[in-house]
């Protein structure tokens, strides 16, 4: 309706989020809301396309240049529910990015949403790092690299995915033509036959991503357990941290990193503002990715709240469990060793052990 729903401004000072929105309520849900549409629905519309920036100023410099197709993710990234909005109107998504990492992750997960929709993608390299420097640096150039110069997706980054993750981009193309398009191109590139990429294809088809163990012997990073599930939905829903408490700390290095993370961060909006190493904020972003391919992002505001708890419910028997069964394994070791003091110390550690079993099962 074009009435305002939220601010956002941009932080001048040394602040760890470069923008700042309001708090999501009843009217302003970030992963519904793109920011610019009520003035560019007419010429998406009217275009049957739209071009994807990543934030206000890029959405401001696009109109500028009068493309008025353009949009912005706000405070996150680009959901199935931003998908559903545009897929009514749009046969062509164009990918006008930020050049740098992050911008690419980006560019990664939109081509994914998007092509499961039957939406064509297509990739813009502008000359500068975001829509906003490029224009500044050449009018023209900007409108001719984002109208007449986008190629489509998979064709701008056949180079720089290896053949394992360019393969499950092809996988991803609802069309079969499509897909034996890429198929052939992927073969000259790799110097390979089409029956060796359609034979990885078929491999990668009989793995599912969706994977879940509650044995942690048996995790590997691409399984998630208990314990990632209940982070990743503090990831998906930050404005619920204060449920934290309800999950007991973790003890296995990455899961503690994250959850210290979650903790210590005031107010967050995306992952990208935790405080995490590169391996864990990897982990993070998996995860996220993981449980928003479970449709969490749908719940209703009621639900997020049961299903968080359900969650912590599920990590806290989870963690009890791996504890308990780490602590018999050390008393039958102590006990076989005849080291006494060490068995008195298990003994401890699993009565306490027990006692937060309770409670876990309890809570």
């Amino acid at each position: 309706k074009g009435e305002v729903i939220a601010f956002g401004g941009r932080t001048l000072g040394d602040d760890k989020a470069k923008y700042i929105n309001s708090p999501e309520g009843l009217l302003y849900n970030k992963s519904q809301v793109l920011y610019g549409y009520n003035f560019a629905k007419d010429a998406i519309r009217d275009s049957a396309s739209v071009i994807l920036v990543e934030g206000y100023f890029d959405v401001l410099a696009c109109f500028r240049a009068g493309l008025h197709n353009a949009v912005a993710v706000s405070g996150t990234a680009l959901t199935e529910q931003h998908v559903m909005l545009l897929k009514r109107f749009v046969k062509k998504v164009i990918l006008c990015l930020d050049q740098d990492e992050a911008g690419k992750k980006a560019a990664l997960r939109a081509f994914e949403l998007c092509s499961k929709e039957g939406i064509d993608v297509y990739y813009a390299s502008i000359k500068g790092k975001d829509p906003d420097e490029a224009l500044l640096a050449s009018r023209d150039d900007f409108i001719e690299d984002v109208t007449k110069n986008v190629v489509p997706y998979i064709d701008a980054n056949l180079s720089r995915f290896t053949k394992e993750s360019i393969t499950s981009l092809v996988r991803t193309l609802p069309s079969a033509v499509e897909r034996s398009h890429y198929i052939e191109k992927l073969a000259k590139l790799l110097g390979t036959s089409v029956a060796n990429i359609e034979a990885d294809l078929h491999s990668h088809s009989q793995t599912s991503f969706h994977q879940f163990t509650a044995t942690p012997e048996k995790s590997t990073p691409t399984e998630f357990t208990a314990v990632d599930l209940a982070l990743g939905a503090f990831l998906l829903f930050p404005k619920y941290k204060h449920l934290l408490k309800q999950l007991i700390v973790p003890d296995a290095e990455i899961e503690r990193s994250i959850y210290n993370a979650i903790e210590s961060v005031t107010d967050f909006t995306q992952i990208a503002d935790l405080p995490l190493v590169d391996k864990a904020k990897e982990r993070a972003n998996i995860i996220a990715l993981y449980c928003e391919s479970l449709d969490w992002l749908t719940w209703s505001e009621l639900l997020v709240s049961i299903n968080i708890k359900k969650q912590c419910q599920f990590a806290n028997q989870y963690i009890v469990k791996r504890k308990i069964a780490e602590s018999n394994a050390a008393l039958v070791s102590a006990e076989q060793a005849g080291k006494e003091e060490d068995v008195r110390n298990v003994q401890a550690t699993l009565h306490k052990e027990l006692q937060l079993r309770r409670f876990s099962e309890g809570s």
